[in-house]
C-alpha cells in the first residue's frame, strides 16, 4: 500500500500544481478582467448642451442726448455698486422692450430716455426695476422710479450764495460776477446782495478799503466774453480786497472760474470744483446732488420696492470744511429749509430780476 502511495505521490503533487496555475481558479486575482473593455460600461450618446443663462445684471443706458459729464460720472458710480452687489454691470446707447427677455436685468437707469419709452419698458418687463433720470412728467409705478432736476431760480441761488459768502468772509468783502442783459443776470445780481444784506445787515467793513456805496461789490460779463473782460473784473474786486466771488450761470464755466482761482479769489458757483479750483472753492449752490440721490434709491431698486421719486432741489454740494466749517455749513441749512418754505422772501421778482 505505502509502495503504491509512493508512485503516485509525484502524480498527485503534478495535478495540484497545474490547477493552481490556471487563469480561472478560486483566489487568483487577473488584472485581464479590469484590463478588458467590456468591463467598463460605455455610452454611446453625448447629452444634449443648455444654452448658459445671462448672470444678473445692472445697465446704465446713456442716451446719444444725455450729458456726457453727468453719464460719466453715473458710470463710475454704478459700477462700484454693482460690483459691491457682485452684479454684472454695463453701459449701452439704448434699451427697447425687445432687447429685454434673456437679459436677466435687475436695475435699468436711464438717462435721456422719453417718457413713451420709459413707460414701455417698464409695463414690458415688471420684474426689472428701472430708475428714470431727468423725466419730470411721468409718476412713479411699482418698477419705475424717478429723480427730477427741480428748475432753480437765479434769485433763489444767488442769495444762498450770498449768504454763505457773507458768513465765511472777514469783513465782508465779497463780490458777484453775473450775466450782462438779462433777466437772469439781474436777478443774481440782486439776489446776492439781499443774501448778503440777510446775514450781516449794514455789512461795513472794520478796516480799509472802504468802497462806496459798500460790500457787496457787483459786475456784469457778456455770456461767451473772455480775456480783457475776465482781467478788467479781476482786477476791480482785487482793488478793492474783494476775497470771496459768486459767478452765476451761465458764466460759471471752467476757464473763468481757472482763472479766478489762480488769482486768488475764493469761489462760489453751481458746477462741482475743478483740480484748479479745489483748494479755494467754498461750496456750489445749486441742485442736490445726483449721486447721492441714486444712492438713497439704491437698495430699494435691489430690494424691488414700489418706485418712488426724487426731486432734485435747492441744496449745497461740494462745499469745503477748510473754508466753510461744518458749524457755519449747519447754521446757513437752517437758513436754506426757510428759503425752500417760502418763509424768507428773496426781495427780487424771478421774473424780471428786479427788486421788489
Amino acid at each position: 500500500m505505502s509502495r503504491r502511495l509512493a508512485q503516485f505521490l509525484p502524480v498527485l503533487l503534478f495535478l495540484a500544481l497545474a490547477a493552481c496555475a490556471l487563469p480561472g481558479s478560486q483566489g487568483q486575482v487577473t488584472d485581464t478582467a479590469l484590463s478588458s473593455p467590456q468591463a467598463l460600461p460605455t455610452s454611446t450618446s453625448t447629452p444634449p448642451l443648455s444654452e448658459t443663462p445671462n448672470p444678473p445684471s445692472i445697465v446704465l443706458v446713456a442716451t446719444p442726448s444725455a450729458d456726457p459729464a453727468l453719464a460719466a460720472s453715473l458710470q463710475e458710480r454704478l459700477a462700484s455698486l454693482a460690483e459691491e452687489a457682485e452684479l454684472h454691470f454695463e453701459t449701452r446707447p439704448a434699451l427697447t422692450p425687445a432687447d429685454l427677455p434673456g437679459a436677466n436685468l435687475r436695475v435699468a437707469v436711464l438717462l435721456g430716455a422719453d417718457d413713451a419709452l420709459l413707460t414701455s419698458l417698464a409695463s414690458a418687463a415688471p420684474e426689472v426695476q428701472f430708475l428714470a433720470i431727468g423725466s419730470s412728467n411721468l409718476e412713479p409705478s411699482p418698477n419705475l422710479s424717478l429723480v427730477s432736476f427741480q428748475a432753480q431760480r437765479a434769485d433763489l441761488q444767488a442769495f444762498l450764495a450770498g449768504y454763505i459768502a457773507a458768513a465765511v468772509t472777514e469783513d465782508w468783502r465779497v463780490g458777484v460776477v453775473s450775466e450782462a442783459g438779462t433777466p437772469n443776470g439781474k436777478a443774481a445780481r440782486n439776489g446776492f446782495t439781499n443774501g448778503v444784506f440777510f446775514f450781516c445787515g449794514l455789512c461795513r467793513p472794520v478796516y480799509p478799503p472802504f468802497p462806496i456805496p459798500g460790500y457787496p461789490l457787483t459786475w456784469e460779463l457778456a455770456a461767451g466774453g473772455g480775456g480783457a473782460d475776465w482781467e478788467a473784473a479781476m482786477a476791480y474786486f482785487k482793488e478793492w480786497s474783494v476775497k470771496t466771488i459768486y459767478v452765476a450761470d451761465p458764466l460759471a464755466e471752467a476757464p473763468l472760474l481757472d482763472a479766478m482761482a489762480a488769482s486768488g479769489f475764493n469761489l462760489i458757483a453751481s458746477p462741482a470744483p475743478t483740480a484748479a479750483t479745489q483748494s479755494v472753492w467754498i461750496a456750489s449752490v445749486g441742485s442736490a446732488d445726483l449721486l447721492q440721490a441714486v444712492e438713497a434709491l439704491w437698495p430699494d431698486l435691489l430690494a424691488g420696492k414700489e418706485g418712488a421719486r426724487l426731486d432734485l432741489t435747492l441744496a449745497i454740494t461740494h462745499a469745503n470744511p477748510a473754508l466753510f466749517s461744518p458749524g457755519r455749513q449747519d447754521y446757513v441749512a437752517h437758513m436754506l429749509a426757510d428759503l425752500q418754505q417760502g418763509y424768507i422772501d428773496t426781495g427780487v421778482d424771478p421774473a424780471s430780476g428786479e427788486m421788489r
